[in-house]
């Protein structure tokens, strides 16, 4: 456990630097001054870690984890990034993080180095000047729901980018139910340029973006205002995602992909961060 420490000048991470953290509780850590990287924690691994309630400037939860895998990252502060800023997140949940700029739940840095992440579930984060959920991304296989931005001009409710040169790349995800203030759908950043394919989406009017196979039906999640993003069956999320064997072999469950939806489509990867099987599958969570 790595509780309630705190940085109050310049350094990196007030919980922990360049460790290697499995099955670990890194909450309530704090810097207290511009230039301090990190809240819960700056670099290293992190293996089925619980990062909650930290706070930085750049990475509320993380700064530029080399890997957050089964982690999750839910409720942490940062004036850039929330949950986290830069780095790779593999099968994390990002859950409830605020951010002045950026990101309120992960976000690249500033027109250089995207964060990447894949099968995550991004849910109910919040942004002041950017984007709800994710900014300067490549995410494949994930979930981005329910977050919200403030509602300024060039604000978007799951996905902002810095500009047109910095876009995002987005694979197999499923970017729905977003808002900016109270306009729900408002998915995307109007200014930002995000490349696209095989992705469930509402793509609000002004966006600039290439696209192939965009699904704009409902996702039909078992219980999305539960809080519950599995898919349900007829779902055009299932079956109907790109392929990626070798990137994506495991949803964020650990369930094999792809998996049999008896829908007649074949064997595919599914759309989102969780896989489908109407057989049923025991599932995992925090």
């Amino acid at each position: 456990m790595f509780n309630s420490n705190s940085v109050s000048q310049g350094a990196g991470g007030a919980g922990v630097g360049a460790c290697i953290c499995s099955n670990c509780y890194i909450s309530y850590n704090l810097t207290s001054v511009f230039g301090c990287d990190g809240g819960g924690g700056n670099g290293g691994w992190y293996y089925n870690c619980q990062i909650i309630s930290n706070s930085c400037n750049y990475g509320g939860g993380l700064y530029n984890p080399a890997l957050a895998q089964d982690c999750l990252i839910q409720g942490n502060t940062g004036e850039n990034g929330g949950g986290g800023y830069m780095g790779t997140y593999n099968r994390c949940w990002i859950i409830g993080n605020n951010s002045a700029q950026g990101a309120g739940g992960v976000s690249g840095q500033y027109g250089s180095t995207p964060a990447y992440l894949y099968d995550c579930l991004v849910v109910g984060n919040y942004e002041q000047g950017g984007g709800g959920g994710l900014s300067g991304v490549v995410a494949i296989n994930c979930t981005i729901v329910s977050n919200t931005c403030n509602g300024g001009a060039a604000n978007g409710g799951g996905i902002a980018s810095y500009n047109l040169t910095y876009p995002n790349f987005l694979t197999n995800c499923i970017i729905y139910g977003n808002f900016k203030g109270t306009t729900a759908d408002n998915n995307f950043d109007p200014t930002c340029n995000n490349y696209m394919g095989y992705c469930c989406t509402i793509t609000n009017a002004g966006v600039f973006y290439e696209h192939i196979n965009i699904n704009t039906n409902n996702p039909n999640f078992v219980n999305g205002n539960g809080g519950d993003y599995h898919l349900q069956k007829g779902s055009l999320c299932i079956d109907t995602g790109k392929d990626m064997p070798g990137v994506i072999p495991n949803d964020i469950e650990g369930h094999p992909r792809p998996a049999d939806g008896a829908t007649g489509r074949g064997v595919k990867w599914d759309i989102g961060c969780y896989e489908y099987s109407p057989k049923g599958m025991m599932f995992k969570g925090f």
